[in-house]
């Protein structure tokens, strides 16, 4: 064979050889480029859920702030209405208004949690605003049974309020323990 040819046929082996090997590093390269695309796509979903798990997290222990101060509020104003109450003693227009305003306060600051879930806060919520708005009518009840004087309607408000009294503290148990395990806060015990 003579060296003309050979060169040539060598020269055309060489062209051959890096457009295939082009290709393969055009393919490699698309590729490598679909695999990073895919990589970022997942990365930033798997971020993307996480800020928004994390916002509904905030969110939510806001609402849970919101009800424990309202139930702190509505426990406070409800105290010295038990304690009269137990003494037999007639309560005054101002501490009724307070009451009330204060289970007003509690009743939407857990209605406000139906927005956040999940459903065992939201129940344990309800069932605390449920809890207070008996005892909270029990109390109302009580100025009457005072005026008309009936020995039975006075005891059977005093054991009612009793009574509801250690439901809303076993609701107001339940709500912080559901809060607690809802939002990731570990018990100190």
């Amino acid at each position: 064979m003579d060296q003309g040819l050979a060169a040539a046929l060598a020269g055309i082996a060489g062209v051959v050889g890096a457009g295939i090997g082009g290709l393969a590093t055009a393919y490699g390269a698309r590729v490598g480029a679909q695999k990073t695309i895919e990589a970022v796509h997942v990365q930033v979903a798997h971020q993307a859920s996480a800020e928004h798990e994390q916002w509904t997290r905030e969110h939510r222990r806001q609402v849970c702030d919101e009800a424990v101060a309202a139930w702190m509020q509505f426990y406070t104003e409800s105290v010295p209405c038990q304690g009269r109450i137990s003494r037999d003693q007639d309560i005054s227009e101002e501490q009724i208004t307070a009451l009330h305003e204060a289970f007003i306060a509690l009743t939407i600051a857990a209605a406000k949690l139906q927005l956040w879930g999940p459903d065992n806060l939201v129940t344990s919520a309800h069932n605390m605003s449920s809890a207070a708005e008996q005892l909270h009518v029990a109390t109302l009840r009580w100025p009457r049974a005072v005026q008309c004087g009936d020995p039975a309607e006075v005891s059977a408000i005093k054991e009612q309020v009793e009574a509801c009294n250690t439901n809303a503290s076993a609701a107001w148990c339940s709500f912080a323990s559901t809060a607690h395990t809802t939002l990731g806060v570990r018990l100190q015990h």
